[in-house]
């Protein structure tokens, strides 16, 4: 170790020549960094010989002496790497990712293969039915078209326009035993209903949705309801029971008083489903139960929440998820915790939303995210991109998370609450992804964790903008990663800035890897205060030293 110090020294020495103008780290994995050596004031050795501390101004750069293979001075090396700055981070932040979108889930929904299919026809004021089937009731009363059967095995195949109709399956006399599983196919349908839901299931029994291929269908509600004493209808599309949605063509559902598409069940989305577009006065989806998406292109503009699971947990595997929302994006807030949780396990999702602590994803269960691309904006005051009551845990993913809003008072916690690209109320894990966090405003937090924050090889680059916040006897600081602790290792990539502390833990600091940046962009401020003890053994650790 001695003799690789003075050969440390040596090298530094030798160089201090009116032609060095470069200093390069050759870093033990290959990689090459350098640094204008004018700009170097000292390097410094631990006591206990195994690191060495580059200072350059307000900012120190610490490695461990077996992650330095050697120096070199005045050499101009193609693929040597600078220094990165707090600057650079908010541009790497703004880049899009490519729309890495996969599928990692069985499509275990049974095919329902009906023998019998009765198409019902709406023309203006008036609807038809081509054919008459034993154990099934039809009644029409203008364009409103009520069934009731008794039969199995029986597809329902809606086409044609109405202005002033609908599609009710009605309840065989509460007897859900009775009640059969069908078939509800959509061929170039158009319907409004004025006073009510578009299509009413009251069956109880799942309900096989088939958007026929090359077909587009629009469904569309009344702004006011009709009262019904005996029946919920929710929405424009509304069931009792599950809904499992297939079929490769277009659905276009328009909310003028209700949710857009709402199960008191159950909602599937099938891998071969194709495009279902979504404009709702209240929720886009509302599910009592769980949701799972497999498939499909999902668009849902919404005056409410996005997609609301009611007792149950959302499981994404595949296809493209785009929402845009007041309040929440996609929440599942349900107090049996054991059941209530987020998934996603492939896809794309994107996300943006705005209002007074809105939140692009909620739950008060788990969240994991994994294989998943997940795009999500939010703006207003407390406003937060991910957050979960328990454990978030991230494991091969892209994020991009942007936040904006200053602080409010959450009289429930008697504190502040502020804005936060993820709020883990638990603990929190990421490996093998990228992520990126904007937050402005007052106060913000990039990654505010109750708990233990774990990184594993990630690259993570969070910057937050905007001052400190008080309002005279409170003061909410803005930092990039706020935790109970917070252990980096592997080959791990951390760029983080802030305008007070960039990385604050209640606990310990653990760094054994990878390359991490902590930056202030105040140098009045330490960029990292650790309450619990600073444990570097291994990787770069690059920090601003502050005042």
């Amino acid at each position: 170790m001695k003799l690789k110090i003075t050969l440390l020294l040596s090298l530094i020495f030798v160089s201090t020549n009116d032609f060095a103008q470069n200093i390069n780290f050759h870093q033990s994995n290959g990689k090459i960094r350098y640094q204008d050596y004018s700009e170097m004031d000292s390097i410094k050795f631990s006591e206990d010989e195994k690191f060495v501390s580059f200072f350059s101004g307000d900012v120190v750069a610490s490695y461990p002496l077996t992650m330095i293979d050697s120096l070199t001075f005045n050499m101009p090396i193609a693929t040597a790497e600078q220094f990165p700055s707090a600057t650079e981070f908010k541009d790497e932040i703004l880049n899009d990712f490519d729309h890495l979108i996969t599928f990692n889930g069985e499509d275990t929904e049974e095919i329902y293969s009906p023998s019998t299919t009765i198409v019902i026809t709406y023309n203006g004021n008036t609807a038809s039915v081509n054919r008459t089937v034993e154990e099934v009731d039809v009644t029409i009363d203008g364009a409103h078209v009520t069934v009731k059967s008794t039969k199995g095995k029986v597809r329902y195949r809606l086409t044609g326009t109405t202005s002033n109709g609908s599609f009710k399956m009605l309840a065989n006399d509460g007897v859900i035993e009775e009640n059969k599983k069908f078939v509800l196919q959509l061929s170039d349908v158009n319907i409004t209903n004025k006073t009510g839901a578009a299509i009413n299931i009251q069956s109880g029994k799942s309900v096989y949705v088939d958007i026929r291929e090359n077909t587009t269908n629009y469904l569309t509600d009344g702004a006011a309801y009709s009262n019904t004493t005996d029946e919920d209808q929710k929405g424009t599309f509304f069931s009792e029971g599950q809904l499992i949605i297939d079929g490769s063509g277009t659905l276009n559902i328009t909310s003028n008083g209700g949710h857009g598409l709402c199960s008191d069940d159950y909602i599937h989305i099938r891998k071969t489903c194709g495009i279902i577009n979504i404009n709702s006065a209240k929720d886009g989806i509302n599910t009592n139960d769980h949701f799972t998406m497999l498939g499909g292109d999902v668009n849902i503009t919404a005056a409410d929440d996005g997609l609301t699971v009611g007792k149950g947990y959302l499981s994404q595997y595949g296809g493209k998820l785009c929402i845009n929302s007041v309040d929440n994006g996609i929440v599942a807030d349900y107090s049996a915790t054991d059941s209530t949780h987020l998934d996603f396990l492939g896809g794309y999702t994107e996300i943006n939303t705005t209002g007074a602590k809105g939140h692009a994803i909620a739950t008060s269960g788990k969240l994991n995210i994994a294989n998943n691309v997940i795009i999500a904006k939010v703006s207003g005051s407390a406003s937060k991109t991910i957050t979960a009551d328990l454990d978030i845990n991230i494991d091969n993913a892209y994020l991009k998370l942007i936040t904006s809003g200053s602080p409010l008072y959450d009289e429930d916690e008697a504190d502040y609450s502020s804005a936060a690209g993820i709020r883990a109320k638990s603990s929190m894990s990421a490996t093998q992804s990228h992520i990126s966090i904007l937050s402005s405003g007052s106060g913000a937090k990039g990654i505010n964790a109750v708990g233990a924050v774990t990184l594993a090889n990630n690259q993570i680059t969070v910057v937050t903008e905007g001052e400190s916040f008080s309002d005279g006897t409170e003061n909410v600081r803005p930092r990039a990663i706020d935790a109970g602790s917070l252990t980096i290792s592997g080959n791990n990539i951390l760029k983080v800035s802030s305008a007070h502390a960039a990385i604050y833990t209640e606990q310990d600091l653990t760094i054994s890897g990878g390359e991490t940046f902590a930056y202030s962009t105040d140098s009045t401020v330490k960029s990292i205060n650790v309450k619990g003890s600073k444990n570097h053994t291994g990787g770069l650790f690059m920090h601003s030293v502050g005042k």
